[in-house]
């Protein structure tokens, strides 16, 4: 049966009003309050009132349609509980990387916009891995970059001990989306992706292009009709690959940019 009382754990989230008033809460169930394999758990998400803007000196504008969103998701404290890439290996395989440890956030990759405004767990990279600047932690993937103008952030790899004493052309491949972006409008973030590399090797040209493949400019007028173009161009993944000459044990490979994107499955093998 529903439950149809006010609950014992209340707590107010204050919001700012008018002034793009997305915010995130959250809150953790402790092992002596776990709920039952089979049981329920409630949450009651409630509107304070219409006309009170949390924000210091402002009201809430009546002028127009007051919109009252929310969501929620469950997570659990066990990492990995979630997600277990499926990645390649065997002897040209010289390393993979699903970051199936990420789990505090929901998924980026839905049609919905401004889902993505909790990512803001800070990423602890994997032994060996080094990152520069943000990257925080999605479900199963991370996201690389803090705002659409971030060109100093990145992640790069541990070195490719794999490869012995050889020297070898090797390729490069990882998903990856791009953020979209914006206030009241849809701005995607720069489709630019950089890979450099260390310790030896020379790394090529990143294929597909992906300016090619997704909208550039801002959508101001966001309609049923204007609106699945960007969606469904920004809210996917797309599988990418570099190739990377003359690589040796001692080779790093960076993987940078400007913008935020979204990074998995990177999988690196010898040619």
């Amino acid at each position: 049966m529903p439950f149809t009382g006010e609950g014992s754990e209340t707590f107010a989230l204050t919001t700012a009003a008018n002034t793009r008033g997305y915010r995130m809460a959250y809150f953790n169930v402790p092992e002596s309050k776990a709920v039952a394999q089979g049981g329920f758990f409630y949450v009651k998400i409630m509107q304070a009132d219409n006309t009170t803007c949390h924000a210091s000196g402002k009201t809430i504008s009546t002028a127009g349609q007051l919109l009252f969103q929310h969501g929620f998701y469950l997570t659990t404290h066990e990492k990995r509980a979630y997600h277990t890439s499926m990645l390649p290996s065997g002897e040209n395989v010289l390393l993979t990387e699903g970051f199936d440890d990420a789990f505090l956030a929901h998924d980026y990759f839905i049609p919905s916009w401004q889902m993505w405004t909790n990512l803001s767990n800070e990423y602890t990279m994997p032994d060996g891995w080094e990152k520069t600047g943000t990257v925080y932690e999605g479900t199963g993937y991370i996201r690389v970059g803090k705002n659409a103008t971030d060109a100093a952030s990145s992640i790069t790899t541990p070195a490719l001990t794999a490869l012995g004493d050889a020297t070898a052309n090797i390729t490069l491949k990882f998903k990856i989306g791009i953020g979209l972006g914006g206030k009241n409008e849809y701005a995607p973030d720069p489709c630019t992706v950089t890979i450099t590399t260390t310790g030896g090797g020379t790394a090529g040209t990143l294929t597909p292009d992906l300016s090619s493949l997704l909208p550039q400019s801002d959508l101001t007028e966001i309609t049923n009709d204007t609106a699945p173009a960007y969606e469904n161009a920004y809210h996917r993944w797309y599988e990418v690959s570099v190739p990377v000459t003359g690589a040796t044990k001692d080779t790093k490979i960076t993987i940078g940019g400007e913008g935020r994107h979204f990074i998995d499955e990177i999988v690196i093998t010898k040619d």
